[in-house]
């Protein structure tokens, strides 16, 4: 699922680690930073998943990764050292240089909702015109959508920091990424908002979407 893609790229990265030969999955990798992945996969969205449905295929789809890519780049890029052979990069793919940690004030998720239970949170980037409470907006449909949703959407598990204050109704994140992308995201007019993915539940957006180099954090 993409709410763990970031997880098992981690996963592949230290099987390189532990001495595994790196051809074993680069070409996994090229094909997910690439954005041509294929499938004869498809989300079973109900629970439980039935064990009827483990050796189900289907004809194989294109699968669109491009809401992630914002977040896979920044992890790829850092662990470009560790194959033997250079991973073929996309042209506008950035090197550890280009992304820098950032950090903005954020809209909490409600109390009731918010931070129980272990939540898997992620940061949304939705470009003007995006209605993610809309109801066909959920990551099912991202990733089978006939295009690619990732100029208008983008999607960052990997938040750094995450501080909120229920008192007040205030927060702050912090992640990293590519520079020109979050200036872009900014020039253009881009909302941020808080996701709990595990329970399908966003927050109420930011908006302008403002942010700082955080300089400590950065590396």
């Amino acid at each position: 699922m993409p709410t763990t893609i970031r997880t098992f790229i981690q996963l592949l990265l230290r099987v390189i680690e532990i001495s595994y030969p790196s051809h074993w999955v680069s070409d996994l990798l090229h094909s997910i930073i690439r954005d041509t992945l294929q499938s004869s996969w498809r989300p079973y969205q109900d629970a439980p998943i039935p064990a009827s449905t483990i050796g189900q295929r289907h004809p194989h789809i294109k699968i669109q990764l491009g809401p992630w890519m914002a977040d896979l780049e920044v992890l790829v890029a850092s662990a470009l050292q560790l194959f033997a052979s250079p991973l073929v990069l996309p042209p506008q793919f950035p090197s550890v240089a280009d992304t820098v940690v950032f950090s903005s004030k954020i809209i909490p998720l409600p109390y009731d909702i918010g931070y129980g239970g272990n939540p898997a949170l992620a940061l949304l980037f939705v470009a003007p015109g995006t209605n993610p409470k809309a109801s066909g907006f959920t990551i099912h449909k991202l990733l089978l959508s006939r295009k690619s949703e990732g100029d208008n959407v983008q999607i960052v598990s990997s938040i750094l920091t995450c501080d909120v204050d229920f008192s007040t109704r205030t927060g702050t994140v912090s992640w990293r990424m590519h520079t020109p992308r979050v200036e872009s995201m900014k020039q253009a007019g881009w909302r941020l908002y808080l996701w709990r993915l595990d329970v399908s539940f966003i927050g109420q957006p930011l908006h302008p979407f403002r942010f700082t180099y955080s300089h400590i954090l950065h590396s």
